[in-house]
């Protein structure tokens, strides 16, 4: 099976191996150059030589990176309702 990668809220400069899902979490707010840089290590790290420019598997097949991660910033909600008043 293809190793996959998988953006997490977690510290971006600390990528994770998730046995279970055999995927690398990357942290979300990383850009496609220091992603590719952080799955080629764990990937080395783990053992798949990296070969060329992209992420090699242990298979051989490449690691596809997600070129554009999807960056939702955290809802804050009120703790209850606000009125806007205006002043005047």
């Amino acid at each position: 099976m293809c190793a996959t990668v998988v953006v997490e809220d977690i510290d971006p400069a600390a990528p994770k191996w998730d046995r279970q899902r055999v995927a690398i979490i990357v942290g979300p707010r990383l850009s496609y150059l220091e992603t590719l840089r952080q799955v080629r290590s764990m990937l080395s790290w783990l053992g798949a030589p990296q070969l060329g420019l992209g992420a090699t598997c242990w298979c051989g097949d490449f690691v596809s990176i997600p070129k554009t991660i999807s960056r939702v910033p955290r809802q804050r909600t009120a703790p209850g309702r606000q009125e806007v008043r205006h002043a005047g």
